[in-house]
Order: structure tokens, then sequence, then C-alpha cells
């Protein structure tokens, strides 16, 4: 068994390792030797607890200032080692965040990446980040550079964007009350932005200096239309986040709709991996707190969750910050914003599990044809008769290489006779008008092509388009040009299995036709 009587009564994180070194489970507590201690004693019941300590070799320990601070180094461990007994967020780089930098004179500037420094955010529009920089380094005339000992003034001092610490000396004091009503404002979040710049507007229209605070009055208006674009709904109540998770297999999603001043302010979507051993709760809990422990956005009361949070320590850090937290089957009022939530979060994991799981055959078919973007839906068409009757023609579907039966189709052709042409152009017309795909491939040559093509400009659908000779492996595209893939290569086993199931389905409905009627093999009608 461990010892963990020489751990210490401190806050700060600990560490599980097996015997080769790897770390398999990073947690954090106010007390680390009494946290420890709970795992060996059989007073934590998580599932996944005889597993981590089946494996544990040793513990080791890193001690902060205080459990705020243990939570912060938790999620940057997590990031960097990756445990497999840990939610893994993935995409953590997808939001900005505004960075105010870690130096004599810090700078604002917009990061993907929390280092060093004091961070707000995650933000969902790039723009808005961008535009609140600038808006607040014009105001303030923050240090915008970041060259640490320019040999002269730059042109952001030339045009009265900064104030030129690096070459006037300002007084320290004076630059860290800047930077200290900068964090004020921006831990206010919109509403206390907006009402700042309000404010400054009318102060620089009182001293007639008209082409500043129009200036500002432009960037008042771009943050509302920012935070504004696209959400129309409005709420009863103020401001509360709600949170979706949604799973599959050993992925998730989870989406926190932001609801501000009676509307949604921001949606924020994040895909995570975690060990199927883990409780769902569980999962949840602690992705919940490593969001958490990343933003700045705390101008809220109310939580709203769809899993069990019974958890002094998880309800604890929000009790702090006075956030009340919620189950959304005991809410009603909340229905509506959280099917948004759960929308997103649905959507989101959908997305990229498909993303995820594209074959390499799709891959390799994406390579070989020079397509401009992988060919999720796929169309497989092809042309059957016998003896110059009995045509049929057929449109097979897969997606991300596999087939989908249920968007297969059968065209009775015999009104047009025997006549590839017009076959080819009537069920390429007719499936095209009713399905969207981004790949056909058609069985036949030049000519056949030709043909589809002429359909996808009548139509006005740009689609990629190819089409394959019988018995060969050369594939032609529209301008003219072809090529010819190896016989041993996926993408050429795609295309084969593709038109190969077409000519199967073809066939197979157009001997059903025949047999309804008596027909001999031959194709000739019985006269009995």
């Amino acid at each position: 068994m461990i010892d963990y009587k020489n751990l210490p009564d401190e806050p700060g994180v600990y560490i599980f390792k097996d015997k080769f070194g790897r770390v398999i489970y990073i947690g954090k507590a106010s007390s680390i030797k009494k946290r420890v201690k709970q795992y060996f004693f059989e007073q934590d019941k998580r599932i996944q607890i005889p597993f981590i300590l089946q494996e544990t070799d040793r513990v080791d320990y890193l001690l902060t200032k205080d459990q705020k601070n243990a939570l912060f180094l938790e999620f940057k461990l997590i990031s960097r080692f990756k445990p497999k007994y840990n939610v893994k967020l993935k995409d953590s780089t997808t939001y900005p965040y505004i960075k105010i930098s870690k130096e004599k004179y810090p700078t604002l500037s917009l990061t993907y990446k929390v280092d060093e420094g004091t961070f707000f955010g995650p933000f969902s529009k790039v723009s808005y980040v961008k535009n609140v920089i600038e808006t607040l380094n014009k105001i303030f005339s923050l240090k915008g550079c970041k060259s640490k000992n320019p040999k002269k003034l730059c042109i952001e001092y030339q045009m009265g964007n900064c104030g030129g610490v690096c070459q006037i000396e300002e007084e320290k004091r004076v630059y860290e009350e800047k930077i200290k009503k900068v964090k004020e404002i921006l831990n206010g979040g919109t509403k206390r932005l907006i009402d700042f710049l309000k404010g400054y507007m009318d102060e620089l229209s009182e001293k007639e200096d008209f082409e500043n605070a129009a200036f500002i009055r432009d960037s008042i208006d771009f943050i509302k239309r920012e935070i504004k674009k696209g959400k129309k709904l409005t709420f009863r109540y103020q401001n509360r986040d709600l949170i979706s998770f949604s799973f599959e297999k050993k992925s998730g999603a989870f989406s926190v709709l932001k609801i501000r001043e009676n509307y949604i302010s921001d949606i924020i979507t994040k895909r995570f991996s975690f060990n199927e051993k883990m409780p769902k709760d569980e999962v949840c809990k602690e992705t919940v707190l490593d969001y958490y422990t990343l933003t700045s956005d705390f101008n809220f009361s109310t939580l709203v969750l769809d899993f069990n949070f019974s958890d002094e320590t998880f309800l604890e850090f929000f009790k702090d910050k006075n956030i009340k937290v919620v189950n959304i089957e005991k809410s009603l009022i909340d229905r509506e914003p959280y099917r948004i939530a759960k929308e997103n979060s649905d959507n989101q994991l959908y997305k990229d599990i498909k993303k995820e799981y594209v074959p390499s055959t799709v891959i390799d078919l994406k390579k070989s044809l020079n397509l401009k973007e992988l060919p999720k839906n796929i169309i497989g068409v092809d042309i059957s008769h016998l003896s110059g009757g009995w045509n049929s023609g057929a449109v097979v579907f897969f997606e991300y290489g596999k087939p989908k039966k249920s968007f297969y189709r059968y065209y009775n052709l015999d009104e047009i006779g025997n006549d590839d042409y017009l076959s080819i152009r009537e069920i390429f017309k007719r499936y095209l008008e009713k399905y969207d795909v981004d790949l056909a491939i058609i069985d036949g040559g030049p000519g056949q092509i030709g043909v589809a093509k002429f359909v996808l400009d009548e139509l006005n659908k740009s689609i990629e388009l190819v089409s394959v000779a019988k018995r060969t492996n050369t594939i032609f595209f529209p301008d003219g040009k072809s090529v010819q893939l190896d016989l041993r290569s996926p993408s050429f086993f795609l295309i084969k299995k593709i038109i190969g199931e077409a000519h199967r389905f073809a066939n197979k409905l157009r001997k059903i036709k025949m047999k309804k009627v008596g027909a001999k093999k031959d194709g000739k009608r019985n006269n009995s």
C-alpha cells in the first residue's frame, strides 16, 4: 500500500503513477494527505478507483497556494500528460482568449493557448476579441508592440495608440493602475464593458473630441452586433449558464449556453475523450470544473446541468462564486435553452466522430482523384439491359465508404430504349433533383461522363464527377483528362466496390422485373 502518511496536509495536486513511471491519474485537493487516504480506505466509491489503485506504484504531488490554484495546475498537468483515467478535452485551442501578459509593462493580445499571464474568455468570435483589444489599447494607451527593447518609438505611438512606455518612462504604478482597470472591465463581462465604453464616449463628446468619440461609438455598435448575431431568443431570467453533455463510446461533447441580460450571448462547444471505466456523472463533473478553471466569465447566478452533481467539492467551487447549481429535470423554465445547448453538443459530437472514423480508402480516394474535399457521400451509377431490352438503371449511395441502402434507387427505363446516354441523363437528373452528394462515379467512359456533366450544368449543381471504364483501371474526368489507378490501391478498391454494387443492384431488380413477366435468361418472353 502507498504510504500516504508522508504526504502533506496542504492544498495541491496529487499524481498517480504506474510501475513504469507513467502518469495514470491526476487530482487536486485542499489536503493531499486526506484525499489520497480516501482512495485506499474505500471511502471513494467511484467505479474507476479499483482500476487506478491496481495500476498505481507511487503517488507524487505538487503543492499550491490554495485549492483554486490547485484546480488550475491540475488542468495544465492533465493537458500535458493526458492520463488514461482523466477526462481529456479535445480541440482546446478552438476558442480565443484575451491575454494580459506577465511582464513589466503588460500587453493585451489574442491567444488560443493558456500559459503564463491573465486570461479572459473563452469567446466564440475572434472578431469580437480583436475589436475589444483594439479599443482598450487605444483608450488606455497600452503597449502594443512585442519588442522588449526597441531602439525608437514605433508607429503605434505616432498614431496615438500607445503611450510609448518603452522609451518615455512611465511610472510603473500608473501603468499598473491602467491594467487593473482593464481587468475590472473584462471581469465584468460584456455589460460592464459596454457601460464603460458609453461613459468614456460621453467624456470625449464633452471635450469635443468627436473623432475618438465616433471610434468608441462604432466599437460599441460592433460589440452589440457580434454578441446578438443569430441569437434572437429572449428569456424571462437574466444571467445563467446551461451545460449539455452528449456521449458516444469513449467520446463526448458539451455545450455551454450563456444567457446574459435575457438573451443568448454565446455558445461554447468542446469535445473530450474519457476512459469508459469512469462513470458518466464523474466525467461531467470533471469536465465542468476543467472548463470553469480556464474561464473568466462568472457573471451569472445560476448554473443548469443535466447530470447528478451531488458532490461537496464540486458544489463548493460554485458556492464560493455565489452561483446556484440546479438540475435541468427540476427546472421547467430552462427546457427551451437547454434544447438549444443539447442540439449543439449532439451536432458537434456527430460531426467530429464522422471525421475521426473516415476510412483510409476515402482519404486515399480524395488524394488519388485530387478532390477538393473528402467525399462524404458518394454515389455509383450503372445502366443494365439484356439483348437491347429490359432497360433499367440504379444508383447506390455510400457514406464514408460504407453502403447506405436507404438511399439506393432503381429506375425503370423501358420507355427510353437501348440508349445509354439518355438513360444516364434520366436517372442522374432524377436522383440529383432529390439528393445532395459529394462525388458521383459513373460506369462508363468519356461519353457517359460528358452526359453527366451536362446534367450538372442543367441543374446548376457543383459536385465532383468521374467515370470508370468497364474492366479497366482508367478513371475519366469531365475536362477530358484521365488517370490510371494502381489496381492494388485503396482508392481503386473503393471505386470498384461502389460500381460493383451499382451493377449488382441494377441486375438484381432487372431480373425481378423479367421474372414477373416470365422472361427467359436470354431476355425473350415465354409464350406459354
